[in-house]
């Protein structure tokens, strides 16, 4: 089984490519439109509006600061994805007890390139992933 590393350097073991997820960061739940997975999504949280539909087209599992631990487990994902600023430890390190969780920490723009190559990694979607990081290179030249 596959097992990858978050951004606070701990182990997640996915037994295979993630089909069902729970994004509890609304910037993390675009990221994973834009690698081409908006159908893996299955919860987002009330802030996820980008793009418009989400909030039509999948649970809403809470807030950021106020997860519906239910809502959640109701989804059975095989994988959540959080931000170690924006979501309570408490509240991820409970569900990290019953499902793979990887937590995103994000300081500086190149930990956010790292954090945008881990998470194409772990969504085995990683041609999509050199893409977008490739336009965003370039974008960052003529910075």
């Amino acid at each position: 089984m596959p097992i990858y590393i978050d951004q606070l350097g701990r182990s997640v073991e996915l037994k295979k490519a993630p089909q069902r997820i729970v994004s509890a960061v609304p910037s993390l739940s675009e990221l994973i439109v834009d690698l081409g997975a908006e159908q893996r999504l299955v919860g987002i949280t009330s802030w996820c509006v980008h793009p418009t539909n989400l909030l039509l087209d999948k649970k809403v599992i809470g807030g950021t600061k106020n997860l519906d631990i239910s809502k959640i487990r109701s989804l059975k994902p095989d994988l959540i994805i959080a931000n170690k600023e924006e979501n309570p430890q408490d509240q991820i390190e409970a569900l990290a007890k019953e499902f793979p969780v990887w937590v995103s920490d994000v300081r500086s723009l190149d930990q956010a390139f790292d954090m945008i190559a881990m998470l194409a990694k772990l969504l085995e979607l990683e041609n999509r992933g050199a893409n977008l990081l490739g336009e965003l290179a370039e974008l960052r030249k003529g910075c």
